[in-house]
């Protein structure tokens, strides 16, 4: 609790690697692959100084790293399992979901009151689950890994890829979800656009209006333009507490949907510094800067503060 603000960190992150997670949780027959998930080619926590990032081997050690950052309550996404979109194999995809998500139980067991674990999910035909996360008033997040869009092989550096990938990743999600219907078809579902900033959000609306203007037709399940939907009410977008677009998005999004992320334990986190920086900040009214702290990702995660003894 930071001037009686309930600090809520709407995007962070455990590191699920092998080692703590999937060697220990999968299946037998899946225990022995030579690599859990395509792609990694990048050491991202290197550096010439020594590593980037947090690495904490137990909860118990995110714990007291929350502590010094002032948060109060962590919803974790995962690290490796971002990249759970690109396992071909149904069955393995389907395990590596299980396993996820059971280690996943059992490293917020430590704290439930300050963990919370995002599931991932394995289902080729998605509208199932959007619509039972509709039923349940369950919130549905999108998350990229930082470096599948497009064609990485065009650049020669992790700096590079990185650069370009979360904001377009964020991009595609919202015109799936827009263009694909599912504000539309799912009046109560609520969805979370995370670790891509928010800057990038009153460009690509008024884009979106412009294009969808000239073809309606490609998009026959949307009745209105593109930016009532991302306005509806249940659309979220965290934010890097440092950018400077902040108030400018604030008077497109609302106040309401914008949603404070750390990052942690990333190598690109500014921990244990987030939350100082975004209540530092002289551009951002205190009523703003609490509910972008805490009360819009309570809001959006359906859950409520404790009450102040």
């Amino acid at each position: 609790m930071r001037d009686g603000i309930y600090i809520v960190d709407g995007d962070g992150h455990v590191m699920d690697f092998p080692h703590r997670c999937y060697q220990k949780y999968l299946p037998e027959e899946y225990r022995r692959r030579i690599a859990f998930f395509p792609g990694a080619q990048w050491d991202r926590r290197q550096a010439p100084n020594g590593d980037m990032g947090r690495d904490p081997d137990t909860p118990q050690e995110m714990l007291a790293d929350l502590a010094q950052e002032g948060i109060d309550l962590a919803f974790l996404y995962p690290t490796s399992a971002l990249r759970i979109g690109e396992i071909r194999e149904a069955d393995y995809q389907a395990a590596l979901c299980r396993a996820y998500n059971d280690f996943m139980a059992d490293w917020c067991k430590a704290a439930p009151d300050r963990l919370k674990g995002v599931a991932i999910v394995a289902d080729p035909f998605f509208w199932p689950i959007y619509e039972e996360a509709e039923r349940l008033g369950v919130p549905v997040g999108m998350h990229a890994s930082g470096s599948e869009t497009g064609d990485p092989y065009r650049f020669s550096n992790f700096l590079a890829v990185h650069t370009w990938t979360h904001a377009p990743e964020q991009m595609i999600s919202v015109i799936s979800c827009v263009y694909g219907g599912l504000f539309e078809k799912f009046k109560r579902l609520r969805i979370g656009f995370m670790e891509s900033g928010a800057g990038w959000v009153p460009f690509f609306m008024e884009h979106m209006d412009g294009e969808f203007e000239k073809r309606p037709w490609d998009a026959p399940l949307c009745k209105a333009k593109p930016s009532e939907y991302v306005t509806c009410g249940r659309a979220y977008f965290s934010c890097e507490p440092e950018e400077k677009t902040i108030p400018y998005v604030l008077g497109w999004v609302g106040e309401d949907h914008i949603i404070y992320a750390s990052d942690y334990p990333h190598w690109d986190s500014e921990w244990p510094h987030t939350v100082d920086e975004l209540m530092g900040r002289e551009d951002i009214e205190p009523r703003v800067k609490a509910k972008i702290l805490g009360q819009n990702a309570l809001r959006f995660y359906d859950l409520k503060a404790p009450a102040t003894k």
